[in-house]
């Protein structure tokens, strides 16, 4: 809970500032920061984009209060890029390789080579969205993860550029190992102006989200 909260002041004190896309290779030699909060993990990325396909930046991962941690080096690849007269289309293919732990009750946290695998698709035009993607992670002696989720969004107006772009959007996510039931329907809206991003949600279990990116 103080991890959402603490994630929901950091969001909502960027609404307060002034086009980005939530997209994981920005232009060359832009920096990127994102911060994700839901109910099950924490996480923060920084990347510079190094050419017009790549961007390489540090991941840190914080996952069932606290127990479990991954912090990776992470690399994004642009694999294909379809852009329309009114639509543009994304793959990009992504991986990370670092250190995790898991911290059981009454021991000292002890840290093993982690690394993931994964990759995420989107579609979109002005006022239509739609997106998939996924990951395979592993901590050395522990058993693989895979997650999957995927979005349908919809803009209620259509903003010019430089002004405040809403989208409402229902996202799915699949974890098969959670223990709790493996899917996850949440609806939630973004907000975008100038360089800042923001996601606000809640899953069918009222587990809360945020999402915040900020590019320079």
């Amino acid at each position: 809970m103080r991890i959402l909260i603490s994630g929901m002041a950091i969001l909502a004190a960027a609404l307060a500032v002034v086009t980005v896309q939530a997209r994981p290779v920005s232009f060359v030699g832009g920096k990127t920061a994102i911060v994700s909060v839901d109910g099950k993990e924490a996480s923060a990325l920084l990347h510079y984009t190094i050419n017009p396909k790549i961007s390489v930046g540090l991941r840190s991962i914080l996952r069932n209060s606290l127990r479990t941690s991954i912090n990776a080096v992470e690399m994004n690849v642009l694999a294909h890029r379809d852009n329309g007269e009114d639509h543009q289309a994304n793959l990009y293919l992504r991986g990370g390789l670092g250190l995790g732990s898991t911290k059981q009750d009454g021991m000292t946290r002890q840290f093993k080579p982690a690394a993931y695998v994964g990759m995420a698709a989107d579609w979109e035009d002005r006022r239509f969205f739609v997106s998939y993607k996924n990951k395979v992670e592993a901590i050395s002696g522990q058993e693989g993860e895979f997650s999957q989720s995927a979005r349908v969004g919809i803009a209620p107006y259509i903003a010019d550029f430089g002004e405040l772009h809403t989208w409402l959007m229902l996202e799915v996510n699949h974890h098969p190992m959670d223990s709790e039931g493996a899917f996850t329907i949440r609806p939630l809206v973004r907000f975008f102006k100038g360089t800042h991003l923001v996601e606000i949600g809640v899953n069918n279990r009222l587990e809360g989200m945020v999402n915040w990116i900020g590019r320079y």
